[in-house]
């Protein structure tokens, strides 16, 4: 059995409280070993990591986002060849959506195929 590895990274965004941001994020890297934090040049921020991110974590962020803006959370990762999948979110300061990249493929090719029975086999 192999471990999964993946890749997170985030969008810049911006927030309402740096103070409360930095206070939550040290939080976030506690728990995230190797969790880094990118600094844009109009005081937006992001970060990546070269693992999956507990998202959990990163709700924490949610009330501190302005209305006009969003934090977009982009996971893949793998199991060797035998899982291959990706995961995004997008957090608002309303709501929160994610979509998983095989759930929308398998979706997809429903459509595409015009067969909503339409089944395959995407792991092993």
């Amino acid at each position: 059995m192999a471990d999964y590895e993946a890749t997170t990274r985030s969008n810049y965004f911006h927030v309402t409280d740096e103070e409360k941001f930095h206070q939550i994020f040290e939080q976030i890297k506690k728990k995230n070993f190797g969790i880094e934090l990118f600094t844009g040049s109009d005081h937006t921020y992001g970060f990546g990591a070269y693992s999956d991110v507990d998202m959990d974590d990163i709700f924490e962020l949610q009330d501190i986002i302005p209305d006009d803006d969003c934090i977009i959370v982009m996971e893949s990762g793998h199991e060797n060849l035998r899982y291959v999948d990706g995961i995004g979110y997008v957090i608002t300061k309303e709501r929160i959506e994610s979509l998983s990249i095989m759930s929308w493929v398998q979706k997809k090719a429903k459509e595409l195929m015009q067969d909503p029975n339409y089944t395959t086999q995407i792991d092993y």
